[in-house]
């Protein structure tokens, strides 16, 4: 049987986020990143007597990150006194609620299918920049790059409306179900106004911190216009899809 450590790593910290518990799924994401930069520079250049392994290197450098990290968080669930209570109920976990599994997949399915077909449209858009050229698919991934980095903090605020919002939603208070809602969508779209903002005053700069040539930084300033525009409605579909 093959088991994915990304996917154990994701179920377990979507598990800690569900209850609140933020601040040490940050932490090891940061730590996994000088992690995951050192073992790429042993084993895609053979540094410290190890075989020059290429793009393979990275390969098993980013798997043993991921290995890695996910013991880190294992131990954490394990022995933080946090999830205590959660540990004492484990036998329950391996029991099949059939009502249970029809509902989630009543609900994650359709919220699977949209999430694919999103970041499948994002890679094929890659794919297409390429059919143009070599400078033309530069330029998308640097506008990609920034545009990710925006989505993400939408996306944080996101995650912690919808614990907030699922939390009371689970205590019947309807009315600060309402206003955690209301708040959230207010803050995601200021959020999306000032890093659309941003990105209308600096698109003439910011691609020469990736690059110097003419030609790719022309393209990512076209495309950064671009990701101005969607800045606002990528920050509303956050909550939307939270909630």
């Amino acid at each position: 049987m093959e088991i994915n450590p990304v996917a154990l790593f994701v179920a377990l910290t979507n598990f800690s986020e569900g209850l609140g518990k933020t601040k040490m799924v940050m932490i090891i994401n940061l730590i996994a990143l000088p992690i995951n930069v050192f073992l790429n520079y042993l084993l895609i250049f053979g540094n410290w007597g190890l075989p020059a392994l290429g793009l393979n290197g990275a390969g098993y450098g980013t798997l043993l990150t991921q290995v890695i990290i996910l013991i880190a968080f294992i131990y954490y669930v394990a022995t933080s006194k946090s999830f205590a209570d959660h540990r004492q109920e484990l036998h329950s976990a391996f029991k099949v609620d059939y009502a249970m599994v029809k509902d989630i997949f009543r609900i994650g399915i359709p919220s699977g299918i949209q999430f694919s077909l999103e970041n499948g449209a994002f890679a094929f858009s890659g794919v297409m920049a390429g059919w143009l050229g070599a400078q033309q698919q530069a330029a998308h991934q640097i506008g990609l790059y920034i545009s990710s980095l925006t989505f993400m903090i939408s996306m944080g605020i996101c995650t912690a409306g919808t614990i907030r919002v699922a939390f009371y939603f689970g205590k019947n208070d309807w009315t600060l179900v309402k206003s955690i809602g209301r708040s959230t969508l207010i803050i995601a779209g200021v959020i999306g106004a000032v890093f659309s903002l941003l990105l209308l005053l600096g698109f003439n700069y910011l691609p020469y911190l990736f690059v110097s040539e003419s030609a790719v930084i022309e393209f990512a300033k076209m495309v950064l216009l671009m990701a101005a525009i969607f800045q606002l409605t990528d920050a509303f579909k956050q909550p939307q899809q939270g909630f």
